[in-house]
């Protein structure tokens, strides 16, 4: 009969599994719980990057959403009485952050070129005055 143990070893290398159940005994902590864990953080970090998309009409995504919501005690209800403004605002807010974030990385890229334009024309002057000193 298989365990919730032989579900980990599956997903990992054997190499992995071995290093994992080591970490498990030092913590004494639960293998499944601890593969969840990294399966979990996996999936975020792929979800950050923009390599991975959750798609919102995905059956698993719903009940997911809803188990979250009943824990957290907020009803469908409540969430459609937020202020469709609130939402907007905030959806304004990301967008004007990424612009930031956007305008403040060209900057800099700008900023470090001219610099180096500024040093490759020093470098030239210092070096045509070396050539007429022959």
């Amino acid at each position: 009969m298989p365990t919730a143990l032989d579900r980990v070893q599956v997903l990992l290398q054997p190499d992995e599994y071995a290093e994992l159940t080591l970490l498990a005994k030092e913590d004494r902590r639960s293998l499944a719980a601890m593969a969840a864990v990294l399966i979990s953080e996996a999936i975020k970090a792929r979800v950050k990057s923009g390599d991975f998309v959750i798609d919102p009409e995905d059956p698993a995504y719903a009940k997911a959403r809803e188990r979250q919501l009943e824990r957290a005690g907020i009803t469908p209800e409540a969430l459609k009485k937020v202020d469709k403004e609130f939402w907007d605002k905030a959806a304004e807010a990301k967008a004007q952050s990424e612009e930031v974030m956007k305008n403040t990385k060209a900057k800099n890229k700008l900023a470090s070129t001219e610099e180096l334009e500024a040093q490759m024309k020093q470098m030239m002057e210092q070096i045509a005055a070396l050539k007429s000193q022959d």
